[in-house]
This record gives structure tokens, C-alpha cells and sequence, in this order.
């Protein structure tokens, strides 16, 4: 069939009809269509654009009506700091903790940094976006502020500009790239000695590699672009998240078509390694980058992997459970000594499930805990 504007704009009023009325899966399934006509070869390239303004429009009058209810014991208990400085909506923060600052941008196309300081003396930076960034659009804008390893640079992303500032003096340089930007993520571990490496992945499914030098001297950056030796996703979808394992030198890719895509890093370019057969919308490594966890978000299936063959890279299933609709997880270490981690996600009626998976002989095993 043919994937008209006229689809596109029908798609994307129906995802705002549909929100607050019906449930996350109908929602995710209304998306995953409109998606599909989005990133679908049979849409004339000049309406892509458009097409991703109307989704990104139907998301932000969504979120304007959304309200955050929180008890009044949980707010009275609690030391909040209420900082108003944005004069749009907030897209996202990240925390710095080797210099006590709170950075956060907004629909406004600035970025805020706030130095956190005893007592209620915070000391708030407003830092604009470079005009060649704010002339992509705020509606392009990727809601993803990246802090490197070793939290010397932030990278941010509005269209086809990737935007690098160094932190100690927020200076900043711009790479362009051939089609809009999807995904960012700084190599996981570095040495101080070394330049800070960022993956960038576009709507198109190509990867690039940014490196970043001149971050330690009092000159100007310079960024050096590079495209990696795959120049598509096999299945040719858009890049929606990245993770790194240095354990392994592994890099998970997932795609817009719910893929898990593995490729190791050699010098500058990126080589193909495995894909799983399995959907999977999101990838995460635990945090001693031994185990590698997938989730199906469609039947909240959640898989956990080991790499069995440090040559090779081939994954073994470790655990697997189902049942309670996980959409996102996150990773925490809880004792290292007694090969036990934390792990916590939440489901699709905002509910927070943790488990203590532990390690024993090659195995991993999850223990629920309830909560409230």
C-alpha cells in the first residue's frame, strides 16, 4: 500500500485520541504502526520530517495534560528543591557527580546547569544551543542529554546536529550528520588519557562514530566524524537505544523493528556480530557487564543472557520470567563479594517490581520482591 500523508496525519491524531482512554498496549501498538509508516521506504523522504513533527506534537500536548500526583506525607518528608528556570517543557537532566551539578534541557533550546551547594546557595548557568543547532527545530529535538564516563563532556542532539560541550568551560563544537539523529551514547569506560568516543545512530539505521579531542587543553575541540564499517542495521531499522559492555566489547543496538543487534569495536570501525531472533525494544548490561538483560515490552517478557565464548560472543540464556508487563528496568550493584545485583523495573500500570538476582556457577537467578 501506499504511505500517505493524509495515513500519517490519521496515525498520529489517533495516538493522542487513544491515551488517555485505553491501555499502554493499545497505545504502544497504535505507535509501532505509525512508526512503521514513518521509517517505511514506501514514504517520500521530503514527508519524513513532517511526519515525525506530527508524532512529536500529538506527545507534548499529551504530556501538557498530564498531571504528577504525588502524598502530601511523601512531600513533607522529603527535602525537595524546587528549581523554576526553563521557560519550556524540561526533556531530560543527567547529574554530574564529580562537580555537583544538575544539567537539564528544554523545549526553550537551552541547556541549565545548576552547582548544587550547601543550604539553598545554588549557583544556576543558563548555556544556549548554538544558532546551527537551534535551526533544527525544537520539535526535533532528541530527549537525551549523554554524560561521558569520565563526565568530561556532554553531547546532545536537535535533528541532523550533534552538540559536544566540554564541561569544565562549556564550550562547544557541532558535527552534522546525513539524516536525523535517534540515539547517542559515550563509550562506557575511559581513561582519562583518551578521547572521549561517542555512537550516534539515525532514523536511516546507519551508526557513526564521534571522537573527541582537544578536551583537556585550553583550545578549541575538534571533532572527528566517522561512519562505521556497517552502514545499516540489517533490518534496516531506526536506531532507538545503544548500550556498552567493556567486559565483553560488545555494543547493543535495538532497532525501530523491536531487533537486538551485537557488534564489537575495532579501531574506528564496527563489525556485525549476532542478532537475536527475539523482539526486543530495550537491552541493558548489569553493571559488571556480565549479564546482558532483554525486554519485549509487547508481553513483558524479560530474558536474561551470558556471554559463554569471549571469541566468539555467543549468548546463552540464563533466566527468563514473564507475567508482570515490564516496560523499563534499571541495573544497581548491592554487593559485589556475594555476586548479587538489584535490579528494578516498573510495568505498565506504574508499578515498581525489584528482584535480587544472584550468581552461581555459570547461573543467574532472579528473587521477587513485592512492593507497594
Amino acid at each position: 500500500f501506499t504511505v500517505t500523508r493524509s495515513l500519517i496525519q490519521t496515525l498520529a491524531n489517533s495516538v493522542g485520541d487513544i491515551y488517555n482512554n485505553r491501555s499502554n498496549h493499545d497505545v504502544a501498538l497504535m505507535v509501532d504502526a505509525l512508526a512503521a509508516c514513518l521509517f517505511s521506504s514506501k514514504l517520500e523522504l521530503s514527508y519524513r520530517h513532517w511526519g515525525l513533527k506530527q508524532l512529536l506534537k500529538v506527545f507534548s500536548s499529551v504530556c501538557d495534560k498530564k498531571t504528577i500526583k504525588c502524598s502530601d506525607d511523601l512531600i513533607k518528608s522529603s527535602p525537595v528543591t524546587k528549581l523554576i528556570t526553563h521557560s519550556s517543557q524540561v526533556m531530560t537532566c543527567t547529574y554530574s557527580t564529580r562537580n555537583n551539578t544538575l544539567y537539564t534541557i528544554s523545549e526553550d533550546l537551552t541547556m541549565r546547569s545548576c552547582v548544587f551547594n550547601k543550604g539553598s546557595d545554588h549557583v544556576i548557568k543558563v548555556i544556549s544551543f548554538p544558532d546551527d543547532v537551534k535551526s533544527e527545530g525544537s520539535e526535533l529535538m532528541l530527549p537525551i542529554i549523554e554524560l561521558s564516563s569520565t563526565q568530561s563532556c556532554l553531547a546532545t542532539a536537535v535533528g541532523k546536529k550533534v552538540c559536544i560541550w566540554r564541561v569544565r568551560d562549556m564550550s562547544s563544537a557541532i558535527v552534522a550528520l546525513p539524516d536525523l539523529v535517534t540515539s547517542l551514547k559515550w563509550r562506557k569506560i575511559e581513561a582519562e588519557v583518551e578521547s572521549p568516543l561517542l555512537l550516534v545512530g539515525l532514523v536511516d539505521g546507519t551508526l557513526y562514530t564521534v571522537h573527541t579531542h582537544c578536551v583537556a587543553v585550553d583550545i578549541p575541540m575538534e571533532l572527528e566524524l566517522n561512519l562505521t564499517g556497517n552502514t545499516q542495521l540489517p533490518d534496516k531499522g531506526a536506531v532507538t537505544h545503544i548500550s556498552w559492555s567493556n567486559q565483553w566489547g560488545l555494543i547493543n543496538v535495538t532497532s525501530s523493528h523491536s531487533k537486538l543487534h551485537l557488534y564489537s569495536l575495532y579501531i574506528k570501525n564496527l563489525t556485525h556480530v549476532t542478532s537475536l531472533d527475539d523482539k526486543v525494544d530495550n537491552a541493558y548490561w548489569s553493571p559488571d557487564d556480565i549479564l546482558l538483560l532483554t525486554i519485549s515490552s509487547l508481553n513483558g517478557l524479560v530474558k536474561l543472557y551470558q556471554v559463554i565464548d569471549e571469541d566468539t560472543h555467543e549468548l546463552e540464556l540464563a533466566y527468563e520470567f514473564s507475567g508482570y508487563k515490564i516496560q523499563s528496568v534499571t541495573w544497581h550493584d548491592l554487593t559485589s563479594s556475594d555476586n548479587k545485583l538489584l535490579l528494578a523495573g516498573s510495568d505498565d500500570n506504574n508499578n515498581i517490581h525489584l528482584w535480587t538476582v544472584k550468581r552461581r556457577n555459570g547461573s543467574a537467578t532472579p528473587t521477587h520482591t513485592p512492593t507497594e
